[in-house]
């Protein structure tokens, strides 16, 4: 259990995750569990395009590579929990159990994996839909902008859930939109430089 003085050497954008509802917390947990799966198939929302439709095997291997890479950065990186020992912010809460604030996985705060999943998802979906078409003009900001929206959706939920802080969400944001635009990116200079990156 954490002192308010532990508290407060927090920075102040973090120190908004100390101040949540903690009967909410079960419920922002659902949220961002079954809205990571649902926007971990977005995607095949693509396939309503027959012009990308008919690449659909190597787009398919494309993202799982993306996603593969996104979990392996997770874990192995030096920037997930495997190398940082974050508490999360429900270590700072005493009126949750002991349990809950003692928990091993309460360590695994930076960074947010499920907001660099969604990220990667999301920016892979507006990528490649925008090497598609090339043609599409400033549109295609628009659709970055979209594709925005369900990754910080999902980080939104995971403070309400005391899982991450707010800076935790920005790191696993920014490098889940830098996988899901550097992959495609990769794939299509392979293509044009008949040079093999990655899967084919």
């Amino acid at each position: 259990i954490h002192s308010e003085q532990q508290k407060n050497l927090i920075n102040p954008v973090d120190r908004w995750a100390l101040k949540q509802k903690t009967s909410d917390r079960t419920l922002w947990k659902k949220i961002s569990d079954d809205g990571e799966i649902g926007i971990f198939l977005l995607p095949s929302l693509l396939m309503i395009d027959k012009n990308i439709r008919k690449d659909w095997l190597h787009l398919l291997f494309m993202y799982v590579e993306g996603h593969t890479i996104t979990f392996t950065f997770y874990n192995y990186s030096p920037l997930g929990p495997y190398f940082q020992n974050r508490l999360r912010p429900a270590a700072y809460y005493p009126e949750l159990s002991e349990n809950a604030q003692k928990n091993s996985n309460n360590r695994n705060s930076f960074y947010s994996g499920h907001v660099a999943s969604c990220a990667y998802s999301t920016f892979f979906m507006a990528k490649v839909f925008c090497d598609y078409h090339p043609n599409a003009g400033a549109a295609k900001y628009l659709l970055y902008l979209a594709a925005s929206v369900p990754p910080l959706a999902i980080g939104y939920a995971r403070i309400r859930s005391l899982d991450h802080f707010p800076s935790d969400v920005a790191v696993g944001f920014g490098l889940g939109a830098l996988i899901g635009i550097v992959v495609p990116a990769l794939h299509k200079l392979r293509c044009s430089k008949n040079i093999s990156l990655g899967l084919a």
